[in-house]
């Protein structure tokens, strides 16, 4: 249907453009209607250019074809406006513009006399002397040129007769005009290039300077681009073939003339102008031998431009066209005129004075990238030269054209390469940090040309090296802030250049894989490991994927010395290790190395595939989206060697475990001495002894280190026992054993020999005795905490305890024999500092055999004798004497030790405020009154006892709580600052769950029944949760941490709440409990009456705990108490407790969960109970929207209505 539109609309259009022409005559000119109108029918032009007659049945037998609906309607449009310039109507700009905009949709359907008509029209616009403004010129220029894509024969003749009026220079509008048609149609320009020279060859000595020199130049430039694009495409061209010869004999008197008379110019516009013209004209002729002389004339014309133009951009471009057309005819470059184009393009990048663009540069590169395929030799050796000498600038610059020359495929250029890696070595240790970036970008340059020589790919290195070099200087500071900026961008350059290495290219596996392998094991490199991981997994993977055919079709491109530097497994495995366990430094680098090892898991050994396939990605994924202060260095650090114990598990092959610690062992020795990462090899070296299965190199190992350690530096003996301890955890025996052995030795060698010779020698080796015997200590605490748990207890008494007193004991002798008069004390504050570490280690030592006790039978001891704690204890009470002695100096001594061994406790202390309590006694012992008050020696007593029942608590916290709660009513003194300990320490919260379950355990168990038996047993239960309740009490008045606490409330308020209702109008079971109930809570003043007051004192602390005073005082003036402990408005009470509750934010979810099936308990008061608590909770509106937290509503409503249907059962 719309075909059919569109074909009446062709029959019917044209008479309506005929007559709209007539009716525009009386139209004013300045009309915009009819502007708009004209606009809107040349819009439905194109619609009409290609549609067909409807097929009708009378055409069958006959040729049918498209109606020429749109010659009529183009033609109308064109006269129209064509009219309206004759007539001189309207604005005639606007007009050529949309006749030009009508003429480039014309395919020749208009007459030849409507063409001449037009062209005559705009050929006396463009020529007018006078009356016409430049935009109007330019338009009839653009509608001769539109013109021209139909009727270029009827265009061109009255150009070419403008432009060969004798006497006088063409007009400037007339070149233009010729310019545009060559750019426009370069191959029907060809039969009118002669003539069209010749023209302007008769007026070129009229031309002058300026404006019109510029437009010949514009002229000259297009018709010769012309020229050389006919050369490309004879083919192409319509009319007949000419030679090369007739073109060149027509362009070269042009040529010549503007090289002799032209080129000497002193406007910049116009040497640009002349440059582009010689350099286009040029290019033609170099087609014919002849005039190649004449080419490299220009060419050194044209470098001395370099001179006299301000802008050498241009001078560069024509330099580089010119070059290139040479290249192309593959013409020899005269006898130094090589050298002329390497200086001129060096010296332009070279001059710091006016340093080229990104594009100016590419430009200048290409130059010597075209000057090298011509001359190879030369080019190569003045760039060496520029190397090896010359400014910071002219090293950079040449570097730069080198990285240039690496892209060449030109088999002349690539032969030479080699020479230049060869140059590059003389400016790799270049002091100038530009000149050190320069060779890295050179470096990047010829890795990305994807050459796949050895020479090539030997440079990798040193991106390497470079790295290491900017890290050190960094490292090690005292650079300016500039240099410190140049060195960081150094490094982050050697990082994106190995970053950016294509490893898809053929024969990566072999060029890339060995040279950048052996960069993993040196430490200096480990800032590489990011992208050195990236590349060495792709190179894996691609091996995998390709087999052994890749490894056919690859070059032989690795020798056997590149072989021999690759390093071991063992090496790789250690190395990557220390990364790993370092993520504090770099989670990224950790994460790149977990990575690293996984693709070389068939490389270091092929039975760690299954181990590594699970154990890595559980550590990839602790890593993911974490920092390193996100991450626990203790804690990572264990699950890194936990990994590297769960690798060794599946190796049986007892010789490479044995490399492996020999490995460990020599990445010790090259690690800085106290570092974290030798402190981190000492445990892996031990953690890989202990999965050795050859007995004798381990023991062998354990003994070398205990012998070779220098125990008067405190890093190497803390190493040794990482060593010895870590080795221990599979040979408890064998270890235990050698230590043993040494330490006899040791003693009966080295300590016997303290009495003899000078005195500086006495001291000396006294020192260093004093330095064994602790680093002896301190080991055997390290073995037993290492030590299989069944092994230790087999010998922890004699040989472990045994030994460390009899070291401890043989420490103190010395000192005594050293000092005269208060010798103890002296020696006890000159060697404090050691006895401290042999007093935590004893602590460790009790902490592992807590660990290892099963029972509670021991735990009484504890709490009762304070067995644990004798060495800390013992050696307080010394210290306490001492601080009576009538000498100042020893009392004084005796107040400074007592102060710093509190000091020492507090720092083993993990509770923050147990250790700030332990610090302000330790000020007070340090201050300088003479008296010391009661209070703070027994806080001392305390502080000295109750660190083993902590102990105890921490590992075995339910016997320990059971034996509490077995000392029966009423509690001791001792006894209630047990529980209060526990209400300070770490574990409170921990503590008051255990306090609950057994509260809500008992009474679970609780029988209401009438007999006599079930009675007692009913009154054993509540005598067992008042003591329970009473435990809860004294830990909540200790608490100190509200947070946690806060978070126990919906659990703990229940358990209280539910015993108190419970309790109502139950006075009759006091009678058979005797005075032991009698005088329960007499502190708390609680009336033995109201046995159920018992558990509102501890709801009223609990809750004291959690809210505000204001709070508190709010139930206090509604007598909330009172109300709960009688059963008549206890229902009454419940219901404020509940309100004031809700208004202090302290009803959670879970404490109406807890709730909840009080509604539908056997007993009558905790169903009373938990109405109350509802009906307030529903009064307040907590429940309106429906669901809160998970607790819904309807949950409640069925709830109570089963408890209803029950009750009424």
């Amino acid at each position: 249907m719309a075909g059919h539109y569109i074909f009446l609309l062709g029959l019917v259009l044209p008479q309506f453009l005929v007559a709209f022409a007539r009716r525009e005559q009386c139209i004013h000119p300045g009309d915009p209607a009819a502007t708009r109108r004209m606009r809107a029918l040349r819009a439905l032009c194109p619609c009409l250019s290609a549609q067909s007659r409807p097929a009708r049945s009378e055409d069958a037998g006959r040729a049918t074809g498209t109606v020429p609906v749109v010659v009529t309607t183009f033609e109308a449009v064109g006269t129209s406006l064509l009219k309206r310039l004759q007539d001189n109507e309207g604005d005639r700009v606007q007009t050529y513009r949309e006749l030009e905009s009508v003429l480039q949709g014309d395919d020749g359907r208009l007459t030849s006399g409507v063409v001449n008509r037009l062209i005559a029209e705009a050929s006396s616009d463009m020529r007018a002397a006078q009356g016409v403004t430049g935009d109007m010129r330019t338009a009839a220029s653009d509608v001769l040129v539109a013109l021209a894509r139909s009727h270029f024969h009827f265009v061109m003749p009255e150009l070419q007769s403008h432009l060969k009026a004798m006497g006088k220079v063409p007009d400037e509008i007339v070149l233009l005009t010729l310019g545009k048609m060559a750019r426009s149609y370069a191959l029907r320009c060809i039969p009118f290039v002669r003539m069209t020279l010749l023209a302007l060859r008769a007026t070129l000595s009229q031309v002058g300077s300026g404006r019109m020199l510029r437009t010949v130049c514009s002229v000259l430039e297009q018709w010769s681009k012309g020229v050389n694009t006919y050369f490309c495409n004879r083919e192409q061209c319509p009319f007949p073939c000419e030679g090369v010869a007739q073109f060149c004999e027509a362009i070269y008197p042009v040529f010549r003339y503007a090289a002799v008379h032209w080129l000497d110019c002193k406007e910049e516009e116009d040497k640009q102008a002349v440059l582009r013209a010689v350099a286009a004209m040029m290019e033609v002729l170099l087609h014919e031998e002849q005039y190649r002389e004449h080419a490299w004339e220009h060419v050194l014309w044209l470098l001395h431009r370099y001179q006299e133009v301000r802008d050498t951009s241009r001078v560069t471009e024509s330099l580089s066209y010119v070059l290139e057309m040479l290249e192309a005819v593959q013409t020899p470059i005269p006898q130094g005129t090589a050298l002329a184009i390497s200086t001129a393009v060096h010296r332009q990048l070279s001059d710091v004075t006016k340093e080229p663009g990104l594009a100016h540069k590419a430009a200048l590169s290409r130059c010597i990238t075209l000057q090298a395929r011509m001359c190879p030799e030369e080019t190569v050796m003045f760039l060496h030269s520029q190397l090896s000498g010359g400014t910071e600038a002219g090293r950079v610059a040449a570097l730069g054209l080198l990285g240039a020359l690496a892209h060449s495929d030109a088999p002349a250029v690539r032969e030479k390469l080699p020479q230049v890696v060869e140059a590059m070595g003389s400016v790799c240790h270049d002091p100038s940090a530009q000149v050190r970036r320069a060779v890295l970008e050179f470096i990047r340059e010829l890795l990305s040309s994807g050459s796949q020589s050895c020479w090539a790919w030997d440079v990798v290195g040193h991106i390497f090296i470079e790295f290491s070099r900017s890290s050190g200087r960094l490292v090690a500071g005292g650079l300016f802030p500039w240099e410190t900026q140049e060195d960081g961008a150094l490094r982050a350059l050697c990082m994106d250049i190995l970053g950016s290495l294509d490893v898809s290219l053929r024969g990566m596996t072999k060029l890339l894989w060995p040279r950048l392998l052996q960069y993993v094991v040196p430490a200096q490199y480990s800032g590489m490991l990011i992208p050195l991981s990236r590349c060495l997994r792709a190179l894996v993977e691609r091996w995998e994927r390709a087999g052994c055919k890749e490894e056919e079709e690859e070059p032989d491109a690795v020798d056997s010395q590149e072989q021999a530097r690759l390093p071991a497994p063992q090496a790789l495995l250690a190395r990557l290790l220390v990364v790993v366990a370092a993520p504090h430094k770099s989670a990224e680098r950790a994460v790149a190395a977990l990575q690293l090892l996984q693709a070389l898991h068939r490389r270091i050994h092929r039975a760690l595939g299954a181990a590594w396939a699970t154990e890595i990605p559980l550590l990839l994924q602790s890593l993911e989206g974490k920092t390193g202060n996100c991450l626990d260095s203790a804690e990572w650090e264990h699950r890194v060697l936990k990994f590297l114990r769960a690798s060794l598990e599946p190796i049986e092959d007892k010789a490479w475990t044995v490399d492996l610690s020999q490995e460990l062992s020599q990445q010790l020795g090259s690690s800085a001495a106290g570092s974290w990462e030798k402190l981190f090899l000492y445990k892996a070296l031990g953690t890989a002894l202990a999965a050795c299965r050859d007995l004798r190199h381990v023991q062998g190992q354990v003994l070398r280190f205990l012998q070779e350690t220098n125990p008067m530096e405190l890093s190497e003996a803390q190493g040794m026992i990482s060593v010895v301890s870590h080795a221990a955890q599979s040979h408890f025996h064998l270890v235990l054993d050698a230590v043993m052995l040494f330490s006899t030795a040791s003693t009966r060698d080295g300590f016997s020999q303290t009495s003899m010779g000078w005195k500086v020698q006495q001291q000396q080796q006294m020192e260093r005795a004093q330095a064994i015997r602790a680093a002896l200590m301190r080991t055997y605490s390290g073995i037993a905490l290492r030590a299989p748990k069944e092994q230790l207890l087999t010998r922890v008494d004699e040989e472990i305890v045994g030994n460390i007193l009899q070291l401890s004991r043989a420490k103190q002798r010395d000192w005594i024999k050293e000092e005269p008069g208060d010798s103890l004390v002296y020696g006890v504050f000159q060697a404090l500092g050691d006895l401290r570490r042999g007093m935590e280690d004893l602590g460790h030592l009790i902490e592992t055999l807590l660990e290892a006790e099963e029972t509670s039978a021991g735990f009484d001891d504890v709490i009762h004798r304070g067995r644990s704690c004798e060495q800390f204890g013992s050696l307080v009470g010394l210290l306490v004497t001492l601080t009576s002695d009538c000498l100042a100096m020893s009392c004084r001594r005796a107040w400074v030790c007592l102060g710093y061994l509190l000091q020492m406790q507090a720092k083993t202390m993990k509770a923050v405020f147990q250790a700030d309590e332990i610090r302000c006694l330790a000020e007070e012992l340090n201050s300088p009154d003479t008296e010391i008050p009661v209070e703070t020696w027994t806080k001392i007593a305390k502080q000295s006892t109750h660190r083993p029942f902590l102990l105890r608590a921490r590992f075995h916290q339910e016997p320990l709580i059971s034996s509490l709660l077995q000392k029966g009513l009423p509690m001791d003194s001792d006894t209630v600052e047990l529980w209060r300990t526990l209400g300070r320490s770490t574990i409170v919260i921990q503590v008051l769950r255990c306090l609950v379950e057994k509260l809500n355990r008992a009474g679970n168990n609780r029988l209401w029944t009438c007999s006599c038996t079930c009675e007692q047993h009913s009154h054993q239960t509540v005598l067992e949760t008042v003591m329970i309740t009473r435990a809860i009490s004294e830990v909540v008045v200790a608490l100190r941490d509200m947070e946690e606490f806060r978070q126990l409330l919906p659990h703990l308020l229940p358990s209280l709440l539910r015993w108190a209702s419970e309790m109502l109008d139950e006075e009759r079971l006091l009678s058979p409990l005797g005075e032991g109930w009698r005088q329960l809570f007499l502190e708390g003043q609680v009336l033995e009456e109201k046995p159920c007051r018992i558990f509102l004192s501890a709801i009223e602390l609990v809750l004291g705990k959690c809210m505000a005073q204001t709070w508190m005082q709010r139930l206090m003036d509604q007598s909330v108490w009172a109300r709960l402990e009688d059963a008549l408005a206890h229902p009454e009470g419940v219901r404020l407790l509940t309100s004031v509750l809700l208004q202090a934010g302290l009803v959670s979810p879970w404490l109406v969960k807890n709730l909840l099936p009080w509604l539908g308990s056997c007993s009558v008061k905790l169903r009373v109970t938990a109405t109350a608590f509802f009906a307030e909770f529903f009064a307040n509106g907590m429940f309106q929207q429906g669901s809160r937290d998970g607790v819904h509503l309807e949950d409640i409503r069925h709830t109570i209505k089963r408890a209803a249907q029950k009750v009424r059962t």
